[in-house]
């Protein structure tokens, strides 16, 4: 039940090596109604080609500098609606008041290229639970035992 601190799910891109192409997508689906009650997200929208160096990684200095506009959207979305995104938007999680949690669907696609900073981590119960196929889809994670 705490705002989290402004970020970035991806890393920028490095200037003239493809950087207005988007190299991976996030797809965020709620499985209840999400509201300011249960901690909705908050985005900036546009900031996934802001880049400035001094602030990387410490973004909540970056935004309360003066002058710089910030125009923050929260994402109040119903249960099933699908939030596709480019993991550079700065966002944030806000903080679940609520009497229940707020349980998300997060599918992540990248290009071949691109490296991810943490790999994905499954549990060894759980990807021997999976089919041939969610395994194959899984073939780089970190399985935990």
């Amino acid at each position: 039940a705490v705002w989290q601190n402004w970020h970035r799910d991806g890393p920028l891109m490095t200037p003239g090596v493809g950087n207005h192409r988007i190299p991976n997508l996030s797809a965020k689906i709620p499985l209840v109604d999400t509201n300011e009650d249960n901690g909705s997200f908050e985005v900036i929208p546009g900031t996934q080609y802001i880049a400035y160096p001094e602030y990387e990684g410490n973004y909540n200095d970056m935004i309360t500098q003066e002058g710089f506009d910030v125009n923050t959207r929260r994402l109040n979305m119903k249960k099933g609606t699908v939030w596709i995104q480019d993991p550079r938007t700065i966002h944030r999680g806000t903080p679940n008041t609520a009497d229940h949690s707020r349980p998300e669907l997060c599918i992540c696609y990248g290009l071949p290229w691109l490296k991810q900073r943490e790999p994905v981590q499954i549990h060894r119960e759980s990807f021997a639970k999976l089919s041939e196929k969610g395994k194959k889809l899984f073939k780089h994670a970190m399985i935990l035992d």
